[in-house]
């Protein structure tokens, strides 16, 4: 039997990525050639920094490997 669970490991459904960027939070599919936020220049993250988890939904503000928070804290 056939689908599209993650689970799987004969599934070769390709797995959407996205690059999200660190100041305020604007998500881009990682096939994009953005490599910088068009709305404030912040070069975007394609993985988490401290355990290079990748990032599987645009709605991440934490890294699902390790915790770490995403977005930059404003003082």
């Amino acid at each position: 039997m056939t689908g599209s669970n993650s689970q799987d490991p004969t599934d070769d459904t390709p797995v959407l990525t996205y690059r999200l960027c660190p100041r305020c939070a604007r998500a881009v599919p990682s096939h994009t050639a953005e490599r910088y936020c068009i709305n404030d220049g912040t070069q975007l993250l394609d993985a988490c920094p401290v355990c290079r988890t990748i990032i599987t939904s645009p709605y991440s503000r934490y890294c699902a490997g390790c915790g770490h928070a995403f977005l930059e804290s404003r003082t």
